[in-house]
């Protein structure tokens, strides 16, 4: 095998993986979708909900949802961090679970379907 052919083959052995920690940061940010998602069902089927999550009233409970995503995003980033520095992940696998997961949450934002779950 030449050395060109060599490298070629070396190189598409490795595409399929990223390194861990890239994959933790991409799954984190499906993570804080989904949970974004979450928090809007929850803020529209409970009042209390709603209320813990009104950080500022010229916001309103957008503030509480947003800091919620956001924290779920960070948290999960530093656990799956930790649990794959030292590993390879499929690119397949995490952009999938990824898009899956923004998926969920943005469907979850949409008000048909946010609005089954409200309190009326």
């Amino acid at each position: 095998m030449e050395p060109a052919e060599q490298a070629e083959a070396s190189a598409s052995a490795h595409e399929d993986f990223i390194p861990g920690p890239v994959a933790a940061a991409i799954l984190a940010c499906g993570i804080g979708s989904a949970v974004f998602g979450a928090a809007v069902v929850a803020s529209d089927a409970s009042p209390a909900v709603k209320a813990a999550f009104t950080l500022h009233e010229g916001v309103g409970p957008l503030s509480g949802k947003t800091v919620v995503g956001s924290l779920a995003y960070l948290a999960s980033w530093g656990i799956l961090h930790r649990i794959l520095r030292r590993r390879t992940v499929r690119t397949r696998t995490a952009l999938v679970a990824t898009a899956a997961l923004v998926g969920v949450g943005l469907l979850l934002t949409f008000p048909p379907i946010f609005q089954i779950w409200a309190v009326h």
